[in-house]
């Protein structure tokens, strides 16, 4: 199977261009149009020349894998079955495709309501600890001795009241943030990204203008297409009739 590793191997395809003639092309996709592109990539990482980066497809492998992801998409909306998330994930992997947005907006749902309260509160744990290890590695580095290491992360930390603490509270949380690294748990002091609420919609927003300007991109396309279809001639206007005998 042949696949093409980056958009700007397909010849700039996403940056359609005007014929010479400075009429727009009678074939131009509407789904080629540039800001529509901008818009529903809008999240995809680019590359150096700040085109999208994903493979494409070719337009039989494209045309099955879109029915399966609408199906799969439709199934999700209609009975909201966590299975169909997971087998339109697979999909995408499969076809190394980048997740549409009503996957995205899913998986976060899903991830959303599986998460406790205990979650929140160990990454805000986690976060002080990682704080105050760091002020006493940095003054470790200042050629400091440990008791003046942690007396200098004491006062590092007093400015924030989530991070503040005695020399003590700061020995503790270095020793401990020391050992999970040593023991490979460096995983626990990972900040996630907790997506806000105001973002989200902002993404649907934009899902919304695509859609709007991709069908009044193809309506402006059936309108020239009709405009300058032949029109058929009357009867009678000038044109010899035969009859039969």
């Amino acid at each position: 199977m042949k696949v093409v590793t980056n958009i700007s191997m397909r010849q700039r395809r996403d940056k359609t261009s005007k014929p010479k003639s400075g009429r727009p092309a009678a074939s131009q996709d509407p789904e080629d149009d540039p800001a529509l592109i901008k818009l529903k990539h809008q999240h995809i990482p680019r590359d150096a020349q700040g085109d999208p980066v994903f493979l494409i497809l070719p337009k039989g492998l494209r045309a099955r894998y879109d029915e399966w992801m609408g199906n799969l998409e439709a199934f999700w909306k209609a009975t909201e079955d966590p299975i169909a998330v997971s087998e339109a994930h697979t999909l995408t992997l499969i076809y190394r495709q980048v997740s549409p947005l009503w996957l995205d907006e899913a998986i976060y749902r899903l991830a959303d309501q599986r998460r406790s309260k205990n979650h929140p509160k160990r990454v805000r744990e986690a976060v002080i600890r990682s704080s105050r290890y760091m002020a006493v590695r940095d003054a470790k580095k200042r050629g400091l001795t440990w008791p003046e290491a942690y007396e200098a992360a004491e006062r590092s930390c007093a400015s924030n009241s989530a991070t503040a603490g005695t020399w003590e509270t700061m020995r503790r949380a270095y020793m401990d943030v020391k050992a999970d690294l040593k023991a490979g748990r460096g995983g626990l002091y990972f900040l996630p990204h907790e997506q806000n609420p105001a973002a989200r919609e902002a993404m649907k927003a934009g899902r919304s203008l695509v859609k709007e300007g991709r069908d009044a991109t193809r309506l402006k396309e059936a309108e020239r297409k009709a405009s300058t279809r032949p029109k058929k001639e009357k009867a009678g206007t000038g044109t010899t009739r035969r009859t039969r005998t």
